[in-house]
């Protein structure tokens, strides 16, 4: 039984997403020990060398979209349309896809191996920063349909996890169907939607029945700012409102992995 990480990483004209999923693929080997393969293109690797297995697919794009929602400037094309692909692609009998913005700070993601489920994924997750800055997106749409994140998404190879991708590239190539039918935006397009329409009809809609990674998905919002202080401790700022005013705050996390949405204060981590 083989296991391993997945890591989608098409780089764009703002972000080099091949460059940090390195980077996390380098702390995947020490804190899980497992392999690492990275979903890119050619167009991202630009000449380079990278250690890790890389498997070359064409760029499929979702749309436009602002890297960095307070500033001007960080339009850009997301490239984020290709974790469909996952199951065909996927060396491994047991799979956890990852986002190239999915700090591995620890060894827990081993204890997804352990379930007895075919298809998991996170349906909770808490802000690091204790803003409760992910609150709106605990559902998505006019009606209010329950939100299940793309970030980490395990699978083991399945006729159910096979039916699983089947559905996402089916939700994908009907993506403006979906959103009129769910009210919500449909550009860009977003793999935690896909994901979560997905599972509502393979569980035959009875969304209590959807089983979910048991614990909650420590996330930062993309105007945190980063510093790495040793291997696994990191110091996080950002501003917080008191009494009606916003006001810097730091905090430390170590020893827990954490995504972190701000990829411009993750290159410079990456550059330190």
């Amino acid at each position: 039984m083989t296991r391993g990480i997945l890591i989608f990483a098409f780089s764009n004209e703002k972000i080099d997403y091949l460059e940090q999923a390195d980077w996390i693929a380098d702390r995947v080997n020490t804190y899980l020990d497992l392999p690492v393969t990275i979903i890119t293109d050619e167009k991202s690797i630009n000449g380079r060398e990278f250690k890790h297995n890389l498997i070359l697919s064409d760029a499929i794009s979702g749309g436009q979209r602002n890297f960095k929602h307070l500033e001007e400037g960080n339009i850009a094309t997301w490239y984020n349309s290709n974790r469909f692909q996952s199951y065909n692609l996927s060396p491994y009998d047991e799979t956890i896809v990852i986002d190239s913005d999915y700090v591995v700070n620890s060894d827990q993601l081993l204890r997804v191996f352990e379930s007895n489920y075919d298809v998991l994924c996170h349906r909770d997750v808490y802000d690091i920063t204790g803003r409760n800055g992910f609150t709106p997106y605990h559902t998505f749409g006019k009606h209010k349909f329950p939100h299940y994140w793309a970030t980490v998404l395990f699978f083991r190879k399945s006729k159910q996890a096979e039916e699983m991708f089947q559905l996402m590239t089916m939700v994908k190539d009907n993506y403006r169907h979906y959103s009129n039918l769910y009210k919500f935006r449909e550009n860009p397009m977003r793999n935690d939607f896909v994901v979560s329409i997905s599972l509502s009809i393979l569980y035959g809609h009875k969304l209590d029945a959807i089983p979910t990674i048991p614990w909650a998905m420590p996330s930062a919002y993309d105007d945190v700012d980063l510093e790495q202080l040793d291997d696994t401790k990191f110091k996080i700022s950002y501003l917080k409102m008191v009494n009606g005013t916003k006001k810097p705050f730091k905090s430390i996390i170590s020893g827990t992995d954490f995504h972190f949405i701000n990829k411009f204060a993750l290159n410079k981590v990456i550059h330190a």
